[in-house]
């Protein structure tokens, strides 16, 4: 437990919640992806057709779960969306492959 990460948090946690006692017993630092140009990457693998790729939601992804879920899922079922997501296609980044 790093107390130096953690004590800010704590402390600003008892002014807002007054009621809240007792001592951290654990915490996780929250990680989250996100592309160079922050938008989301949805859009087909460009050599395997049948796998999607979905990411880059960073920490707001879930305020768009909804169409999220709609999108992925016309990719997955249907090959495409009746959206325009050429904002969301992978190969925008230039991003290098792995070995």
């Amino acid at each position: 437990l790093n107390q130096e990460i953690a004590t800010p948090t704590i402390e600003r946690t008892r002014e807002l919640m007054p009621g809240v006692t007792g001592d951290l017993v654990a915490f996780e630092t929250c990680l989250y992806t996100m592309t160079p140009d922050e938008h989301f990457i949805l859009d087909r693998h460009p050599l395997h057709d049948q796998v999607v790729l979905a990411g880059g939601f960073s920490g707001h992804g879930f305020k768009f779960g909804g169409i999220l879920g709609r999108l992925i899922a016309d990719l997955c079922l249907e090959g495409r969306s009746e959206f325009d997501l050429s904002l969301f296609k992978a190969d925008r980044l230039q991003l290098k492959q792995a070995a």
